[in-house]
């Protein structure tokens, strides 16, 4: 069995600051172009996503919209990355985006798939980094299925 996972990085530039409430939606069954959004704040970093299901199907593409925030002037990074349940209910853990540039908003849209898995839920990890160690984190879901 071949395994395709697909995770495009397509732009990154300057956004504006912010941090937005989750928004939670119960169920697995989610028609395409509706929004889910998450987002959370932990100490030096914020950062929200709006994902997109681009087709009805669990193993369809998923449309994603990161902005990062570091909020703190500490000269470490903020981070964030793309979290989905799979069929079998486990987490899978995408790679981590990087606000790298100092205190501000980095706006990041991405696309995500996974055909062998299937997506029934979609989270963010938002958290604050020194090099490859992570000092502090958050996690919020916009939906999971039961």
């Amino acid at each position: 069995m071949t395994r395709k996972l697909n995770m495009w990085t397509r732009a990154a530039g300057a956004g504006t600051a912010g941090i937005a409430l989750a928004v939670a939606v119960s169920g697995s069954a989610h028609a395409a172009a509706d929004p889910e959004y998450a987002g959370c704040t932990t100490t030096g970093a914020s950062a929200i996503v709006r994902d997109i299901q681009l087709t009805a199907s669990p193993s369809g593409k998923h449309d994603v919209h990161f902005e990062i925030s570091d909020t703190a002037k500490d000269g470490r990074n903020a981070r964030v990355r793309y979290l989905t349940q799979m069929g079998n209910g486990k987490t899978r853990y995408w790679n981590w985006h990087a606000n790298t540039g100092g205190p501000g908003t980095i706006v990041v849209n991405t696309t995500a798939q996974d055909n062998d898995n299937g997506i029934f839920g979609v989270g963010i990890q938002v958290a604050r980094a020194n090099g490859d160690t992570i000092l502090n984190s958050c996690t919020d879901w916009a939906y999971k299925s039961a």
